[in-house]
């Protein structure tokens, strides 16, 4: 069994909660409270809910004209890649997680898994390609990326905030289109279609934000 890693509270999770007597780990908070008040900061963040684990995909805070606020959240298992669409109040709780990060370097690919190493201990692991989803697009070799674990067993992977990118085709930019007035599509070495500025061409280098998939700067 791999030793617990218990980092601290950031002061974001504070400021979006609502804090009493139940203890819930999502990844790597872990965190006192009484009631959930908003999800959006906890998008891609996993969840015990209904004997199973989930990772929340979308968030939406609801004000109707009558009754109570609440959030709508669309969840996928872990375990089983279903999908589910449930409403929460303020007043629901949801049991504690128990989930460990540790950083590993990306290796390779076959037909169905990708392989990393722990560059500590030198252990490698393979992931199946549907657990790691459309993240997998952006794995790039010696990569650093962070495991999640679950009982020991690999459940996801969440890459740095930023990789760099090729755009592998775009569109001509219009006669006097500016930087300001629009975005273009185009797509990346990796098949990844993004929008970009006019000024971006076919095979330049670019910076990305992976949790948007937008495009933050060229290189």
């Amino acid at each position: 069994m791999r030793d617990g890693i218990k980092p601290a509270v950031g002061d974001t999770a504070e400021r979006e909660i609502k804090c009493r007597m139940i203890h819930i780990r999502l990844f790597n908070y872990e965190i006192q409270l009484e009631r959930f008040t908003r999800w959006e900061k906890f998008k891609y963040r996993t969840r015990y809910y209904k004997d199973d684990l989930w990772e929340v995909l979308k968030t939406q805070h609801v004000k109707p004209g009558k009754g109570g606020a609440f959030n709508q959240v669309e969840m996928k298992s872990v375990n089983r890649g279903t999908k589910l669409n449930e409403r929460f109040r303020s007043s629901d709780t949801v049991e504690k997680a128990s989930l460990e990060e540790i950083n590993f370097n990306y290796l390779y690919e076959d037909d169905s898994d990708y392989y990393f190493i722990n560059q500590k201990s030198f252990e490698q692991i393979n992931i199946k390609k549907e657990v790691v989803g459309e993240k997998g697009k952006f794995l790039q070799e010696e990569l650093e990326v962070k495991i999640s674990f679950y009982d020991e067993k690999p459940i996801s992977i969440e890459l740095p905030n930023q990789v760099n990118c090729k755009i592998e085709s775009t569109d001509v930019a219009l006669k006097g289109q500016t930087v300001s007035s629009s975005y273009k599509p185009a797509i990346l070495d990796n098949g990844t279609k993004i929008q970009v500025p006019p000024f971006i061409e076919s095979g330049d280098e670019i910076i990305v934000d992976t949790r948007s998939i937008e495009y933050i700067k060229k290189l």
